[in-house]
């Protein structure tokens, strides 16, 4: 099931296709994390995947060959899951200690939290009875 996979090695092949997906993956960083961080992310995130597979077809490869054939579903799922569960076991091992929680901080996502711009986000600020004022859009920023 877990089969080591890899294409055949080919010598006298070009190097301007790789050359092109490297300068790619490059202009893609550059406009996802200081042009368009706060705009359009997910539409570039988007675009730049179906940009990279579109060059890979017309290049000659297959899904297969770009390992996103039907084989690699269930060894796809598989990795999938282990690399989600060991990055959420390093999480929640890293934020449970005093020490290292500040390193798990990132003020840059304050803005995206669903209760508003709480400077400690918890469940008891969803409540209506921790909020002194409530707005028409549920409950507005509380110190809890």
């Amino acid at each position: 099931m877990f089969d080591l996979v890899y294409p055949a090695q080919e010598t006298g092949l070009a190097w301007w296709p790789v050359v092109v997906v490297v300068a790619t993956l490059i202009v893609l960083n550059v406009v996802n994390n200081r042009v368009a961080p706060q705009t359009h992310y997910l539409l570039w995130s988007f675009g730049g995947s179906v940009l990279l597979i579109a060059m890979g077809l017309l290049d000659g490869n297959s899904w297969t060959d770009m390992g996103l054939g039907w084989g690699y579903l269930l060894p796809g799922f598989v990795w999938a899951a282990a690399s989600i569960g060991l990055i959420t076991a390093v999480y929640l091992i890293g934020s449970a200690f005093r020490r290292t929680r500040t390193a798990f901080h990132d003020e840059r996502m304050s803005d995206l939290s669903g209760v508003g711009s709480c400077s400690r986000p918890s469940w008891r600020c969803l409540s209506a009875r921790c909020c002194s004022r409530r707005s028409p859009s549920g409950p507005s920023c509380c110190r809890c």
